[in-house]
């Protein structure tokens, strides 16, 4: 390159400015999501349902003091003997669940109670659910549900007492024979008493 004329001054150099590092794009906003529901109307009906939860169970205290005057005891007799054992039984008051239990009753050869409760006076159906076994070969098997229906009296006690009888033969005299017989029989007394200490 030759040299500059005399008199000539150099053009300046501008200097070259350090590029400035790239702006980071903007971090994107925080999604708040769906709008909440107004949860007042819910709020509303809970507590409607609150107060009528609270009106019931003033009704039912009510109606308890009257029905405290009706009760009933069920009381199970298991007379089957030496030839079956009880392996299931099943007591439903109404169709709800009074009594479970698997295996014999413990004494239930003298007579056990199973429920005693208050009701409302009128119809009731008691239905029982059983299944027996002979003792000699537990493969012979009886399952049994029957219902009973009758008629609980006001300010009585109605006793109820189911009799569970079994003469059958079959585990002993099939094997042998080629014959044998279920003989099962389930009876129910339905007394009325006078309530203790009226």
């Amino acid at each position: 390159m030759p040299p500059p004329a005399a008199g000539t001054v150099p053009a300046a150099t501008t200097p070259v400015a350090p590029q400035a590092a790239p702006t980071p794009a903007p971090a994107p906003a925080v999604d708040p999501g769906p709008t909440p529901p107004d949860l007042a109307p819910l709020r509303q009906e809970y507590v409607a349902i609150m107060d009528e939860m609270v009106q019931a169970r003033s009704r039912v205290a009510i109606l308890g003091q009257e029905l405290f005057q009706t009760r009933m005891t069920v009381q199970v007799q298991d007379r089957t003997g030496d030839e079956a054992t009880l392996a299931r039984f099943v007591l439903e008051l109404d169709g709800t669940p009074i009594h479970s239990s698997d295996g014999e009753l413990e004494g239930g050869d003298q007579g056990r109670q199973l429920f005693e409760g208050a009701l409302a006076p009128g119809p009731h159906v008691l239905t029982l659910e059983l299944e027996q076994r002979a003792r000699e070969d537990t493969e012979y098997r009886v399952t049994q549900r029957e219902s009973f229906r009758f008629i609980v009296v006001r300010d009585r006690l109605t006793e109820v007492t189911i009799v569970l009888e079994d003469d059958s033969d079959i585990a002993r005299s099939f094997p042998s024979g080629g014959e044998g017989r279920f003989e099962i029989r389930t009876r129910l007394r339905v007394a009325t008493r006078a309530l203790p200490g009226s």
